[in-house]
């Protein structure tokens, strides 16, 4: 399992956290999806090389989610 930490500054409510936490736990892969308001980051637990990193990118901004910062570590 990997772990990645976005930072999206576009989080302005519970609700964009549920929308973020929906489209990407439908993604192959994504294991569960974790979203704090206050610090406007969403933390992704997914199988190793199963999704990239540009992918969940790519699906935020589909929503209209811009990714600021991405931090990857080994969950």
């Amino acid at each position: 399992m990997e772990q990645v930490t976005l930072k999206v500054p576009t989080i302005n409510c519970d609700g964009c956290i549920g929308t973020i936490r929906r489209v990407l736990t439908r993604m192959p892969g994504v294991l569960a999806v974790n979203g704090d308001l206050t610090i406007k980051e969403v933390t992704v637990v997914r199988q190793e090389g199963a999704v990239t990193t540009d992918e969940l990118v790519d699906r935020l901004a589909e929503v209209g989610h811009v990714v600021a910062g991405v931090a990857e570590t080994g969950a």
